[in-house]
């Protein structure tokens, strides 16, 4: 399964689906996306306050999304989600576009409490939580570790935290001001299904005008399988 997370920093669905579609995702999360008009994948979910700018999951065959009805809260935004595919494959999908909370720091105290909300549901199943977290961690080399979490981006290369060598978000689109803001947390006993991570270059995506943001790609097997190799930038 590939999984695709990108915030493509507003725009219609015609302009940023493209270059998104490019990445051929099995499931792609997508923040600060307009609410569809119309189908877009074998099935999708959205979740927002402002039809202009939302949190979007879609699943491309033979991939299919099934909503989780009575967890989706008003917090600004956590979306639940089983999804399903081949050979009878089931897992826990939590989609995440972390925003301003109103307690210091505004952005990692709105995510943990986030997490905290759905630790219930992380725990349920195994669960894949991806999304623009906003937040970086200082201190904490495994800050997932409560929920049985890895980042797949650090478990594959070893980076440390906020010594990330490939940035997903660039502030104010400048390449001299780079952060890595995007995740894909899996199960830590999934660590050896990783078969590779890559996130976009700054050329193709931000400097080309796309978003502020990279995507973030992350390929997981079915099984577990050796490393051959170490992220790299996607095109």
């Amino acid at each position: 399964m590939r999984i695709v997370n990108w915030n493509c920093c507003r725009g219609r669905h015609e302009a940023k689906l493209p270059p998104l579609l490019g990445l051929k995702p099995d499931v792609a999360v997508i923040q600060e996306t307009p609410r569809p008009g119309a189908p877009l994948a074998a099935s999708q979910l959205w979740l927002g306050t402002n039809e202009r700018s939302g949190l979007l999951c879609l699943a491309f065959d033979p991939w299919r999304l099934e909503p989780v009805e009575g967890l989706v809260t008003e917090r600004e935004f956590f979306l639940p989600a089983t999804v399903t595919g081949p050979g009878n494959s089931r897992c826990n999908l939590l989609a995440v576009w972390t925003k301003a909370g109103k307690q210091y720091p505004k952005y990692t105290r709105e995510f943990q409490e986030g997490m905290a909300f759905y630790r219930d549901f992380i725990a349920s199943a195994p669960t894949i939580v991806v999304g623009d977290f906003n937040a970086y961690w200082y201190d904490d080399k495994e800050p997932f570790r409560q929920y049985g979490l890895v980042s797949a981006y650090h478990a594959w290369t070893g980076s440390a935290f906020r010594e990330e060598k490939h940035p997903t978000y660039y502030f104010w689109w400048q390449r001299k001001r780079p952060y890595h803001f995007d995740y894909c947390l899996v199960p830590r006993r999934w660590r050896k299904r990783i078969k590779g991570v890559e996130v976009g270059t700054y050329r193709k995506w931000t400097g080309a005008g796309l978003s502020d943001h990279c995507p973030l790609v992350v390929d997981l097997s079915s099984r577990a399988q050796r490393r051959t190799d170490h992220a790299h930038s996607a095109s």
